[in-house]
């Protein structure tokens, strides 16, 4: 099981990018910059976090539509 989120620098979740079974390997996912609600995010500095088999792993991104 994968999850990407996107969080705010406040901690708060803005966008939930998969939550998907896939197989071992490499994979691309992409996030369209909408949160969850579907609006458009502004531009700035998120958290993503990637959950996989129980580990997660956290990186600052810069977000410019």
């Amino acid at each position: 099981m994968v999850q990407l989120d996107i969080y705010d620098l406040a901690g708060r979740r803005v966008a939930t990018v998969a939550r998907v079974r896939m197989s071992a390997g490499w994979h691309d996912l992409a996030w369209s910059g909408r949160s969850r609600v579907g609006g458009r995010v502004s531009a700035g500095i998120y958290i993503c976090r990637l959950i996989v088999a129980g580990r997660s792993q956290d990186r600052k991104v810069v977000y410019l539509p």
